[in-house]
């Protein structure tokens, strides 16, 4: 009975992907873009899957207009653009929340569902700017969270070269900036923060991801778990190269996700990036690697917690910290019983020096990093407002204290 044939009804894909906007939609829009007043793009997945990043710059650089992502979209405008913004939200750069929510008149969201995370960014009533056109692939998503001025359903990739087929004469080769974007950038020493030079011991988490980019080429590929670190410290210059399982945020995803992405990509450098926590989820995923060959660099936070569970316990819960710690085995040890490379890195001074050696051994590698396990991320006032509503007040500590002066600097 198990080995009988089954029939199966035909799922039949969604057109979704190959509805165009109308003319009148398509009009609109760059009427808005061009004359609706200081804009911005904010580019999320919808954007990156439909590989509208050449339409994204062209728009940009045409008329001036900065660039901010959500977590996904990382990289979709080389973040060394003078045009990008970085990630905005929860987790994300203080250039893009502030320019999001103090300069920007006209925003135009690209293949972006306005997760939680990302609306972080604006006041307390999360609303955008006064003006919204919307791009999607899934005429759902459009209007659903704030209202539009104009919705544009279907492949953003398609929708956007109609409009920039509206916008031809209007488009110069290369726009510059607005004023504010470089005075925001050096006012929060955008991707240059005193924390990314901080090599003082234990090794700190944004010193490691400076680092780290050093010794990586532009085109690398990085699957990155510690988004809490990666997502503002780490800059990358090219779609698709930083990728992270958000949605249900699934610990324990960067070591089996890159596995598959250096087989997609057998020519590029492909390093996965994991808290001590995570890596345990799949830790036997190496052996996969080993087993079939495949040269991927993992590089794991060893700090023996799960951290953003600790730091939600300690400044939720009044610092009361259940099952949020732990001890780890010998990393070194156990790479090297699957058969891979183990390194083990403890001393800033000679951090990138071991990085780039590490990073050039043959087959999977395993680099066991010991970070500072007291090291937090910036955090957001957000975190205040959900303590509030939560009735969890933040815990009468130097911890308490140094996370409400941090949060007065954070925009």
């Amino acid at each position: 009975m198990l080995n009988s044939d089954c029939p199966a009804p035909s799922l039949e894909p969604l057109a979704v992907a190959n509805q165009t906007a109308s003319p009148d939609e398509v009009e609109r829009a760059a009427e808005l873009i061009a004359d609706g007043g200081r804009a911005a793009i904010l580019a999320g997945a919808g954007a990156l899957y439909c590989d509208a990043a050449p339409e994204i710059l062209r728009l940009a650089e045409g008329l001036g207009i900065p660039v901010a992502t959500t977590l996904k979209a990382k990289g979709i405008v080389p973040e060394d653009h003078p045009l990008s913004l970085g990630c905005a939200g929860l987790h994300g750069a203080n250039v893009a929340n502030a320019y999001l929510r103090d300069h920007c008149e006209v925003l135009i969201a690209i293949g972006t569902s306005f997760h939680e995370f990302t609306t972080e960014c604006y006041d307390e009533d999360l609303r955008p700017p006064k003006a919204l056109v919307q791009f999607d692939p899934d005429p759902t998503e459009i209007g659903k969270n704030y209202p539009v001025d104009v919705g544009l359903a279907g492949n953003p990739k398609r929708n956007l070269q109609m409009v920039l087929e509206a916008l031809e004469g209007r488009l110069a080769g290369a726009a510059d900036p607005p004023a504010e974007v470089a005075a925001l950038k050096r006012k929060f020493r955008h991707f240059d923060e005193p924390a990314s030079h901080d090599s003082s011991a234990p090794i700190k988490p944004p010193y490691l991801m400076a680092t780290l980019r050093r010794c990586l080429p532009r085109d690398a590929i990085v699957f990155s778990e510690s988004i809490t670190w990666s997502e503002r410290y780490l800059p990358c210059y090219g779609p698709k190269t930083h990728i992270s399982g958000t949605g249900l945020a699934p610990i324990g995803y960067a070591l089996p996700a890159s596995i598959g992405g250096q087989l997609a990509a057998p020519d590029r450098l492909v390093v996965g990036i994991s808290g001590d926590g995570g890596f345990h989820f799949n830790a036997m995923e190496l052996l996969t690697a080993v087993n079939y060959g495949i040269p991927v660099k993992w590089i794991v936070l060893d700090n023996g917690r799960f951290a953003s569970i600790h730091d939600a316990q300690s400044l939720l819960y009044e610092g009361r910290h259940v099952a949020s710690e732990f001890r780890n085995p010998d990393f070194v040890a156990f790479a090297h019983a699957l058969g891979a490379k183990g390194v083990r890195i403890e001393d800033p001074a000679g951090l990138e020096d071991q990085l780039r050696a590490a990073l050039q051994l043959d087959g999977p590698v395993l680099i066991d990093v010991v970070v500072d396990p007291n090291s937090r991320p910036p955090f957001k006032p957000a975190v205040l407002r959900r303590a509030k509503a939560w009735k969890a007040p933040l815990p009468d500590t130097s911890l308490g204290t140094k996370a409400v002066i941090e949060m007065l600097k954070e925009r």
